[in-house]
């Protein structure tokens, strides 16, 4: 799986990077990764056992934000933004 990381995260991942998966996975389990690899992301990918969606980042695939429970594929190319407030 790639990912396209934007500002902040492309600080600590660089603007793409590869993410290896044997198979289907859960973006929980992907973001949890991410976390342990590094602290800093912790802030952005945190996230209650009744939650739909990480506190501070929104993952996009094919123009379509996932949640916490969709799989995603070893091909799958996924785009990590920071979550902003507004309206």
């Amino acid at each position: 799986m790639n990912v396209k990381w934007y500002p902040p995260f492309d600080q600590y991942f660089g603007k793409k990077s590869e993410v290896p998966l044997d198979g289907p996975v859960s973006l929980k389990s992907i973001l949890i990764q991410i976390r342990e690899k590094e602290e800093a992301m912790e802030p952005y990918v945190r996230f209650s056992p009744e939650d739909r969606q990480p506190h501070g980042l929104m993952v996009w695939r094919r123009g379509e934000v996932l949640g916490l429970d969709d799989m995603v594929q070893p091909e799958d190319e996924l785009e990590m933004i920071i979550m902003v407030a507004g309206g």
